[in-house]
């Protein structure tokens, strides 16, 4: 065998033995509900656990990279949501093979979030990307 069939066998072979990277529906859906469960409880910890650790959560005005700088994002927004006269309400949640997308609107003390927007991308049963996008007023 030539080395390039060779390369290329082996190539194969270890992808097949790593399993899918991109996740069925199923699978996204399990993932992404897990983190929204930890966000609905406003814990840090469950609302980061299903990320890989070199995840990405981009916002408009800055990008966390890896699991310890999303962390930091979720105690900060927790923070937020944890003071009294707080109101979520999702109002779609869709998913299709490894993307996820949920539509929401919010309201604490110091803000109204209006059309909020996630998107999550699952890979080997972690969250790898998240978008996070809003229409923040202050009050």
């Amino acid at each position: 065998m030539s080395d390039r069939k060779q390369w290329l066998t082996l190539a194969f072979l270890a992808a097949l033995a790593a399993g899918p990277v991109f996740a069925d529906t199923e699978i996204t859906k399990d993932v992404v509900m897990s983190h929204l469960q930890g966000v609905g409880q406003l814990d840090v910890g469950a609302a980061v656990a299903p990320y890989a650790d070199d995840a990405t959560l981009i916002l408009a005005d800055k990008v966390y990279h890896g699991s310890d700088e999303i962390r930091g994002f979720f105690k900060t927004f927790f923070a937020e949501f944890s003071q009294a006269d707080v109101s979520m309400e999702t109002e779609a949640l869709v998913f299709e093979g490894n993307t996820a997308l949920t539509t929401w609107n919010a309201e604490s003390p110091n803000n109204v979030y209006e059309f909020g927007a996630d998107t999550f991308v699952v890979q080997y049963g972690k969250i790898v990307s998240h978008t996070m996008a809003a229409r923040i007023t202050p009050k």
